[in-house]
């Protein structure tokens, strides 16, 4: 009797030592196989945002614009600094749309913001974020946001509705090209090439 009771509490320990095993061996399997499918391309990583870099210079014929101020014209050549890889191959259908932006964007200023350079500074980021979103609607783009900052950001306003300087100024330090117009394509830099106002 004492010898069967033996055997049944060995067969008892026996059967739990097994379970632990297949549980133990069932976790290092799972373990396995979710480390070697994230390293062998389960695990996607996030795409890199494109890498901006300066491509081709265009120079549009010369605008002549009245200003603002009443009797007052300006005569303006500008070139564009687009992104590496936009086909300027295709600027003629482009010409309309983008010299209509430039000349309601002239036809805003005062002979007096032209004049200055802080003035002219803000004509050209302007221009290119005015350029930009126009760009992205004709191609359908969705992420055209009209700001000429990083995607999905804008210039804070103040309470009276002017950009907040001091936020403005934190923001150009964060910028990774400080010297371009615009931190997204197709146009980067804009050239005032000539410019008079009479």
């Amino acid at each position: 009797m004492a010898k069967k009771e033996a055997q049944d509490a060995q067969g008892a320990s026996g059967k739990k030592g097994g379970k632990l095993q297949i549980i133990l061996l069932l976790v290092i399997v799972l373990l396995a196989g979710g480390f070697f499918g994230s390293k062998l391309g389960g695990g996607k990583s996030e795409p890199k945002e494109k890498e901006l870099k300066l491509g081709k210079v265009y120079e549009f014929d010369e605008f002549l614009v009245n200003l603002r101020d009443p009797d007052t014209y300006a005569r303006a050549q500008i070139a564009l600094h687009f992104e590496d890889g936009f086909a300027t191959g295709h600027m003629e259908e482009l010409l309309p749309p983008m010299r209509d932006v430039i000349i309601l964007k002239l036809s805003s200023m005062s002979s007096q913001g032209l004049q200055s350079g802080e003035g002219k500074a803000k004509l050209k980021k302007e221009l290119a974020a005015a350029l930009n979103h126009r760009l992205h609607a004709l191609h359908g783009d969705d992420h055209a946001k009209g700001s000429g900052g990083k995607k999905g950001s804008s210039p804070k306003k103040s309470a009276a509705g002017g950009h907040d300087d001091a936020h403005e100024e934190e923001a150009e330090e964060d910028l990774k090209h400080p010297d371009w117009d615009s931190q997204e394509g197709p146009v980067l830099k804009v050239y005032f090439t000539n410019l008079a106002i009479q």
